[in-house]
């Protein structure tokens, strides 16, 4: 079997009729909608599947648009974070190939929400769409829906391709979907609230905030304080969360959280917290900066050669970047990380 029949693409086909999937699929599922600029590749295979029925597809959820300069990308929504609020810039690459960025929803007519891929944190975030402020360009062509390949299981074989030279889509507060029949779902950027079991309780891990159908709201670093409830979803992976820099809700992987101290889920007032070993460190560094969490993003303060910092002995390692970082108190109240190798024990 030649490579296109393995893809199973047709190209001949016009704009209405690639609009929309058939809804009766080899599973019994309901496919998403074809995009109408989504354009099949190959043409012998059309009558093989009209007799054996036309595969189940996915859409793929991520569109790749190229950048067309450094692109400024905040941890959360600015328009709706209080206080310090963590940015980093995502800068094109200097090879002939063009650097791409995820485009996943618009969450308003001024910010994206976009990923820059890999394992690193954060990889999700905020950036400017306006025309004259943005960063992000044209598309590229790319698989628009995938189908499943035969021997891995897995959905990476392209069934339809979006075009390139397509300015991002202007859709306001959705995103591309899998479950609705109409390929698009509402992001619930606001989340109902609900009953705290536990307040200021810190974050283990780096999170990301989700909606109930796994949007992404917002980023939740190591060491942030949150107030904790006891709803829960797929079967206990995420739990709601109400983060405070946001003034909002939402859900992060429950492993992120620390093991409870009791079974008893109720409110409760902060009580001051038990004392614990006090770790101090000097800085040995010229300069070293403090971050908000454990990775290398844009500081909150800075600190200098001599200065005594501590009070925790908790440290982080960022596998991505292979550094380790130490948590360390901040006179302002709060907690934020060095680098451990700008520090040594005192």
């Amino acid at each position: 079997m030649s490579f296109l029949e393995k893809l199973g693409l047709s190209g001949l086909v016009s704009a209405v009729s690639v609009a929309v999937l058939s809804a009766s699929l080899v599973s019994g599922a309901v496919a998403d909608p074809l995009p109408a600029d989504a354009s099949p590749a190959a043409t012998e295979q059309n009558a093989d599947r009209r007799a054996v029925g036309k595969p189940e597809t996915r859409r793929v959820l991520q569109l790749r648009y190229k950048i067309t300069k450094p692109c400024l990308i905040y941890y959360n929504h600015p328009g709706r974070t209080v206080g310090s609020n963590p940015s980093w810039t995502f800068r094109p690459g200097k090879g002939k190939k063009p650097t791409t960025i995820k485009w996943r929803y618009n969450a308003d007519t001024r910010w994206a929400v976009v990923s820059v891929g890999g394992k690193g944190y954060p990889h999700w975030g905020y950036t400017d769409r306006r025309p004259g402020h943005t960063c992000l360009g044209a598309s590229i062509r790319q698989p628009a829906t995938v189908t499943r390949n035969a021997a891995t299981g897995k959905w990476t074989v392209p069934f339809t391709y979006y075009p390139a030279g397509r300015p991002v889509l202007k859709r306001i507060g959705e995103g591309r979907s899998n479950r609705a029949s109409s390929g698009w779902l509402r992001v619930d950027q606001r989340p109902a609230s609900t009953r705290i079991a536990r307040r200021g309780v810190v974050t283990d891990e780096n999170a990301t905030l989700r909606d109930r159908v796994n949007f992404v709201i917002g980023n939740v670093p190591a060491g942030t304080a949150v107030d904790v409830s006891s709803e829960k979803r797929s079967g206990g992976h995420w739990t709601k969360v109400r983060f405070p820099a946001i003034k909002g809700w939402g859900y992060i992987e429950t492993r992120a959280l620390p093991a409870k101290a009791s079974s008893a889920a109720v409110v409760v007032p902060p009580v001051a917290p038990a004392p614990v070993q006090a770790c101090h460190w000097k800085v040995v560094w010229p300069t070293a900066g403090v971050y908000p969490a454990p990775a290398r993003t844009t500081p909150v303060k800075t600190k200098h050669s001599g200065d005594v910092v501590g009070q925790s002995c908790a440290t982080s390692h960022n596998a991505a970047e292979s550094e380790v970082y130490v948590q360390v108190h901040l006179a302002e109240g709060g907690t934020g990380w060095m680098r451990r190798k700008a520090l040594r024990p005192v």
